[in-house]
């Protein structure tokens, strides 16, 4: 019999002859059809970044095997990872990484990593390798302004080398990354926030040599190294990092025109030059540099880089936002605020809703930026026509939100109560922004900078709760009195504004066991006139900068801290920065006893009283000679000194004489002597030698202050020319 295999399940014919019959039989099996698994590499440093996966087409219900993992040793194929593709074929899933051409070379040629882990879904259809790259150097970023890395920052073997490129594959989720083959550097620019790890590798040719493991120095041609770039624990953005929507409008605006006297209301511009060529300080992780600080900033008098986007809102009804999205556990929005400002929310969304704080609360906020004030009748109230401006201002400050991914949306509306110049019209200026633990609030990774978990002590709100909770925390005027209560905040809420001659002093309370391994102070001069930030009557730091940067106070937290303001620019402190560490532990401030109260106002008093003379002014001294204009050798000078009581004592040269008499005059009206104040004072001297020769007479006060020496020259003939005149020889 004929039969066949495959095709339609029918029978082309049949012969069927009397009294006979025939079976027919058909045999099925199952339709093949396509399935997928799926490998992933995994990047650990990078915050679990996939830098590459495949897929294996299998047929249906395949699936890795349950004990695949790594095999000894690790860089090979995976043990157990064999898979049998669509065609029949076997394919083996690999941890080395060179075997794989499509991967990037940064990964595919690097030399310095390990794959730790091999983790197989729970359906058995994916699986996951995770790698640890080694970092031959890792930077921290603490600002959004781009990084220039030399080769020399990234290893001291390019120093030397003849370089003839360099070269960077990635292409950063975070930034832009760039070379320039005329001096070999590296820039990485942020065009968004950053939130973890980012690695990249960094290709060097030319003769370049390198150290190997045994020590010996070889010639190679090219080399990589693995850079790693860390974002600190706050990373502060320039208003190029914010979106920004015009009112009426759903599209993100790209471009900005010069605000001017035709402004449109509702219409986002731009106010100021903005510096287009800033770089940021380049640090390593473990040089131990303060994360907030940086010299780009440090002459950042008015606008933070020299420009902000500026909107104004009227009556129309219409609004402007402002949006950016973060991950972290909080944030602050950096303005301007005058008398032209007005007020703006906040709200916070986290999967398209309003956000909650860990107390519960909804992360909706409204603020008003007015600052315009006057001091009338011991109060400060509303001064319409005030012109002061501060600048780079935390206008609103949101913490407390569970670490996340966020996005904060900034509404400018007009609202009659908030229009504090009644002229129908107020602006909002967005200058920069401010992000709170971009990677984590538990993340061990800076204690090597001595920046472990940070704590934040907002120091406005500890200055207000001091006023009615014991001593908590002791605002000082050097020029009267040191009682909290006449502190006046006259700015807006999230600042303490020390004007000369003002301090704040505070301890903390320290719980047992905590490690601490920096106190700083946030602070800045907001209105573009310098201060002096003076710590416990110490190393004066004088600042200019508008922008908010810390300074480091103390490095274990211990004893009380004086913070003044010696110089004629406003001083403003935002947060009181103590790091850590270990995990374990934290601070806060601790009540000051009266007599660590007195302390500290004695020590601002001191800083700002008089300067002590350093010359003693006697209100009346005279020295008169008698017999020097024709004196001998070893003929006697009387010197007559006439003084005012704050006189102690005179010296005659290197004779120190402290007795004297009380100068007496006759009274004209009363019979007898009238004391007039002044001191008589007497002294006899000779000299031994002819020519001339110099009376030196000085007058001291009750402490021993000198004043300047009255001297007198005499010309002293030889013994020999006396010719027997009269002359007093006695003392």
């Amino acid at each position: 019999f004929n039969y066949s295999v495959g095709g339609n399940a029918n029978v082309p014919g049949l012969e069927i002859y009397q009294r006979q019959g025939m079976l027919v039989t058909y045999y099925l099996r199952a339709k093949v059809t396509e399935d997928e698994l799926k490998v992933h590499y995994i990047d650990k440093n990078a915050d679990n970044y996939e830098f590459y996966s495949y897929t294996i087409n299998v047929a249906e219900n395949t699936l890795f095997k349950a004990n695949i993992g790594l095999a000894n040793p690790w860089k090979g194929n995976l043990a157990n990872g064999d898979v049998e593709n669509i065609l029949g074929k076997t394919e083996r899933v690999s941890a080395d990484l060179s075997t794989m051409p499509k991967i990037g070379a940064q990964y595919r040629y690097a030399s310095n990593y390990t794959c730790v882990e091999v983790v197989r879904s729970v359906e058995g259809k994916d699986v996951y390798l995770y790698y640890e790259f080694v970092s031959t150097v890792q930077f921290v970023v603490d600002f959004g302004l781009p990084l220039k890395i030399m080769p020399e920052n990234i290893s001291g073997q390019l120093k030397t080398a003849k370089l003839t490129g360099v070269q960077v594959e990635k292409q950063s989720q975070y930034a832009t990354i760039t070379t320039d083959q005329s001096d070999y550097s590296i820039t990485y620019a942020l065009k968004q926030t950053i939130d973890s790890k980012d690695n990249f590798q960094a290709t060097y040719k030319g003769e370049i040599t390198i150290s190997s493991e045994n020590g010996q120095e070889v010639q190679s041609g090219e080399v990589n190294y693995t850079v790693t770039i860390i974002p600190a624990t706050t990373v502060y953005y320039e208003d190029s990092f914010v979106d920004f929507y015009d009112a009426g409008s759903s599209a993100k605006k790209t471009e900005f025109t010069k605000t001017g006297a035709s402004d449109e209301m509702g219409v986002w511009y731009v106010e100021g030059n903005a510096n287009t060529t800033a770089e940021q300080a380049l640090s390593k992780l473990g040089d131990k540099a303060i994360y907030g600080y940086d010299e780009a900033y440090k002459n950042s008098t008015t606008f933070s880089m020299g420009s902000a986007k500026k909107v104004t809102v009227n009556t129309n009804g219409q609004y402007a936002q402002a949006k950016f999205t973060f991950k972290g556990t909080g944030f602050d929005v950096i303005s301007l605020t005058n008398s032209d400002s007005g007020a703006i929310t906040v709200e916070v969304l986290k999967d398209g809703t309003t956000a909650k704080t860990k107390d519960g609360k909804d992360a909706f906020y409204l603020v008003n930026n007015y600052y315009g004030y006057k001091y009338e009748n011991g109060q400060w109230v509303v001064d319409p026509t005030a012109t002061n401006t501060l600048y780079q201002i935390p206008v609103m400050k949101v913490s407390g939100l569970d670490y996340g991914t966020y996005t904060a949306v900034i509404t400018v509306d007009y609202a009659e109560f908030f229009d504090k110049t009644n002229d129908n019209k107020y602006s909002f200026w967005l200058d920069a922004i401010r992000i709170y633990d971009p990677m984590g609030v538990d993340n061990e990774t800076y204690t090597k900078d001595n920046e472990g978990f940070p704590q934040y002590i907002k120091l406005h709100d500890a200055v207000k709760a001091g006023a009615t909770e014991a001593n908590a925390l002791l605002f000082i005027d050097g020029a009267e009195n040191a009682t909290i209560s006449e502190y006046n905040n006259f700015g807006p809420n999230n600042e303490v504004y020390l004007a000369n001659g003002q301090a704040i002093s505070f301890k903390l309370n320290i719980q047992a066991g905590t490690q601490i391994a920096s106190v700083q102070i946030g602070a800045k001069a907001p209105n573009g006139n310098a201060a002096k930030l003076v710590v416990n009557g110490g190393e004066l730091k004088e600042i200019a900068a508008a922008t908010e940067m810390y300074y480091e106070i103390s490095k274990d937290g211990n004893g009380n801290f004086t913070v003044t303001n010696t110089g004629t620019g406003i001083l403003s402190l935002t947060n009181l920065k103590v790091t850590y560490s270990a995990k374990e532990g934290s601070v806060s401030l601790a009540p000051m006893s009266p007599e660590e109260q007195t302390s500290a106002v004695m020590m601002v008093r001191a800083m700002f009283a008089p300067p002590a003379p350093t010359v003693f002014e006697p209100e009346t001294f005279t020295v008169s000679l008698k017999n020097y204009k024709d004196v001998y050798v070893r003929e006697y000078i009387k010197v007559t000194v006439t003084t005012s009581d704050d006189v102690k004592y005179i010296t005659v040269g290197d004779k120190k004489i402290s007795s004297y008499d009380d100068e007496r005059v006759w009274g004209g009206f009363r019979k007898g002597f009238v004391k007039t104040g002044k001191r008589v004072w007497s002294y006899y001297v000779s000299f031994d030698t002819a020519g001339q020769q110099v009376i030196s007479v000085v007058a001291y006060d009750a402490d021993g202050l000198a004043s300047e020496a009255v001297e007198n020259t005499v010309n002293v003939k030889p013994r020999s020319a006396w010719r027997g005149k009269t002359s007093e020889w006695h003392i």
